[in-house]
């Protein structure tokens, strides 16, 4: 059903109750305040409203921020959409949720939600799946690629949240969005030479603070293994968030004290080749390494906050020297460390 525009429409009071917001959020709490004065509130009504009578009604919100709104109110159930997202169909049909939306306050007392950080196990409901599969044609396989890098983000940051689910379809939809101008599923593509992690995933890894050099010096590492195993994948990007923090998490462990000389008995520890084989280096190969390492920076003398983090360094330079070998490239492993640290 469409409701026809009156002038008595033309302005609506918002009304929210604190007991509402503080259990589905203050956006939510006026979206829906502005949905039930629409739809006279008829529960389980479809009503439909164009996007540009949204715009007009709401000119505090832009596109982006109604798509956004619209899907935290329906995943947190007070919203039923019938409609694909504002972006395609430019309308919302809907209805409302009674039980939520007008709540008894007087017999009800206020309930907020525990929040809670994610669990190292998480993994999103069916219902989210589905919702994400059948409104967003979202593939299956997407979901689940991305399951690790967002728990893995947010494990890192500890916040709190009474809603996980909607943090994950909240940031699935903004992913595939990104990747996919028209939101259809793209056929899964091999790696290549040339590939290169976009902004949004840069700016994830940045988000962890992980130093720019660090990302950097895993793309090539990254690419290698992939073209070598010759696989085709949708989500080349989530798995390159997966891969970098594997890392990172060990390698933030690693010894660093104040500068000092290589001793003389050093010997790398087991976290060391840890972070090699993550990124698909064998321990065998940075053994052959070692006599060489120490030999130069015992000669060298030189101070090192790190020498877990110096030999991490030389191990995958000399690894990416064998791969890539070329007539032009003259400086040794010794001289890039020497251009670069990870802080």
């Amino acid at each position: 059903m469409h409701r026809v525009i009156s002038p008595s429409f033309a302005e609506v009071p918002i009304v929210i109750t604190p007991s509402i917001a503080g259990t589905i959020g203050l956006e939510e709490s006026v979206l829906l305040s502005f949905l039930t004065h629409w739809g006279h509130y008829h529960p389980d009504q479809r009503w439909t409203i164009e996007q540009t009578e949204l715009t007009h009604y709401l000119p505090f919100w832009d596109l982006l921020d109604l798509q956004r709104i619209i899907r935290s109110a329906e995943s947190k159930g007070v919203l039923a959409v019938y409609s694909p997202p504002l972006s395609e169909s430019k309308r919302l049909e809907f209805s409302l949720q009674p039980q939520v939306t007008v709540p008894d306050v007087k017999k009800s007392p206020t309930r907020t939600p525990g929040k809670t950080t994610i669990a190292e196990n998480w993994r999103p409901s069916e219902r989210a799946v589905e919702y994400l599969t059948a409104m967003y044609r979202i593939p299956s396989q997407f979901i689940v690629d991305n399951i690790s890098p967002f728990v893995i983000y947010w494990r890192d940051r500890a916040d709190k949240r009474d809603a996980w689910d909607s943090v994950f379809i909240e940031r699935i939809i903004t992913c595939w969005e990104a990747q996919n101008t028209n939101a259809l599923p793209k056929k899964p593509r091999p790696m290549t030479r040339t590939w290169l992690p976009d902004k949004d995933t840069l700016s994830t890894l940045h988000a962890r603070n992980i130093p720019k050099e660090f990302i950097e010096d895993a793309i090539n590492e990254f690419r290698i293994y992939w073209v070598e195993r010759g696989e085709a994948h949708q989500t080349w990007n989530a798995k390159f968030i997966y891969h970098v923090g594997r890392q990172w998490n060990y390698y933030s462990g690693l010894d660093k004290h104040k500068p000092h000389p290589l001793p003389t008995n050093w010997q790398p520890n087991e976290d060391v080749y840890r972070v090699l084989q993550l990124a698909y280096i064998e321990k065998q190969f940075a053994v052959q390494c070692l006599p060489q390492f120490k030999l130069y920076w015992s000669e060298n003398k030189s101070a090192k906050m790190s020498w877990s983090t110096i030999f991490l360094q030389y191990v995958k330079s000399e690894w990416m020297r064998t791969k890539n070998a070329t007539a032009r490239d003259k400086k040794t492993s010794f001289e890039e460390l020497s251009d670069r640290h990870w802080g």
